[in-house]
């Protein structure tokens, strides 16, 4: 499983909290004070030319998450899904049939460890109906002791 990676840009003694709390989920933090340092940083750390997936769509059968526009599809059919609840698939989508724990969940979706699983648990249960509404065969399962995983 790829580790993620977070960039942060801007006046960088704002985020040290929120960065300190997804380095100990496990994700790579860059901390920026531009745009263009990143770019001058991802210029340094990427092999030329290397084939870089867009890790905006996820792809699995025939569900498609494509964060950058906005939307989720299954077949042929537009989800009605909130931004909340597009991240909520696309964090469980990336990887698919990892198990996720709630502060996961928590930190990747809402940017903070608070609200705890009441707040996943309401979010889970939305998406689970939309799903089921558009005759998706992906399932959201709960994962006794740890959280939610997609099954495809």
């Amino acid at each position: 499983m790829p580790t993620p990676l977070v960039i942060f840009v801007g006046p960088i003694a704002r985020h040290f909290p929120l960065a300190r709390d997804l380095i100990l989920a496990g994700s790579v933090v860059v901390l920026a004070p531009t745009v263009e340092s990143v770019k001058n940083w991802l210029g340094e750390h990427l092999p030329d030319g290397a084939d870089q997936p867009n890790a905006d769509v996820v792809e699995i059968g025939r569900l498609v998450v494509d964060r950058s526009a906005h939307r989720a599809v299954w077949g042929e059919l537009l989800l009605p899904l909130t931004e909340q609840e597009l991240q909520l698939l696309g964090a469980l989508a990336d990887p698919p049939r990892r198990a996720w724990s709630f502060d996961e969940l928590l930190l990747r979706v809402w940017g903070t460890r608070l609200g705890g699983r009441a707040t996943v648990g309401a979010a889970v249960r939305r998406l689970r109906r939309k799903l089921d509404a558009a005759g998706a065969t992906v399932r959201i399962e709960a994962v006794r002791g740890v959280g939610f995983r997609l099954d495809c």
